[in-house]
């Protein structure tokens, strides 16, 4: 199976996108972006959610929710 790259991006997915490093602002711990997805169910039909993991988990969280309690980690020099 192959997945297909996000869909359209929005104006609000500013600053979260696939592949970022996000580092959680309470316990420190650092996680890739997965996916920028939309929410299928159906009291929350459409609103934008994030996929993140790290070794031990993959997880999701509301977009916005997400931009509150994660900052962004800089690019490394490579």
């Amino acid at each position: 199976m192959t997945f297909a790259p996000n869909p359209t991006r929005a104006p609000e997915d500013e600053g979260v996108e696939r592949g970022v490093l996000a580092k959680h602002l309470k316990t420190g711990n650092v996680y890739g972006v997965l996916y920028i997805a939309i929410d299928a169910t159906n009291a929350r039909d459409g609103n934008r959610v994030v996929v993140y993991g790290h070794p031990h988990g993959v997880f999701v969280r509301d977009l916005e929710e997400f931009k509150a309690k994660f900052v962004f980690e800089p690019e490394s020099d490579k």
